[in-house]
């Protein structure tokens, strides 16, 4: 009987060609585009999925209630209420700041406690020093080999500003997921970064 059926659709699919192929188009173009949402909905839902305790991480925001005005949300938030939200929240275990700089890369000004934080791992150096004093800077796997080639950067000095600042490279970040936040190539103490105003090598 099932032979029977498929003798009977076999005829019906070549006796209407055209029918056919505009079903089989629909079919395969409707199973295109569920596999292509599928894939971007996997794409948005796996971001910051490579982060260690991504879900313990929250981002703090401050919102504006201005008298006659609608309200509005900023990231810009002074690091003033640390002490007072330790207070209300004892069970925070870390809180640092993070400052993006509009620099010609992507440079993130940040505490020692980044890596504490944020347990991103690297490539060389150690995390629990990298960024624990000034004149230190952690810089991505592309910034090194765009300044440094094939040469060892860890150890190496990078000047920061007209000023002549220098850092010295503590660490080297290991190649991150494009579906991420954290992304910068320079990230230094915010000590290190008080008179920046463009860098180079």
């Amino acid at each position: 009987m099932f032979a029977d059926t498929l003798r009977a659709t076999w005829r019906t699919l070549t006796g209407q060609k055209r029918y056919t192929f505009l079903n089989l188009a629909g079919l395969a173009l409707g199973i295109a585009v569920f596999l292509t949402m599928a894939l971007i909905v996997r794409y948005e839902n796996s971001y910051d999925a490579s982060v260690p305790n991504i879900s313990h991480l929250y981002v703090l925001n401050e919102v504006f209630r201005p008298t006659g005005h609608a309200p509005s949300e900023s990231d810009d938030v002074s690091f003033v209420p640390f002490p007072f939200l330790k207070q209300d929240f004892p069970e925070m275990g870390a809180a640092i700041r993070m400052l993006q700089e509009p620099l010609v890369v992507r440079a993130r000004l940040t505490d020692p406690a980044f890596f504490s934080v944020f347990k991103l791992p690297l490539l060389a150096g150690d995390s629990s020093t990298a960024l624990d004093g000034p004149g230190k800077v952690v810089i991505s796997t592309d910034m090194a080999r765009k300044y440094f080639g094939t040469e060892q950067a860890l150890g190496k000095r990078l000047r920061i500003d007209n000023a002549q600042t220098e850092a010295i490279v503590s660490g080297i970040l290991a190649p991150q997921p494009p579906n991420q936040t954290m992304e910068f190539d320079l990230n230094l103490p915010h000590e290190t970064a008080k008179n920046i105003v463009t860098f180079a090598v």
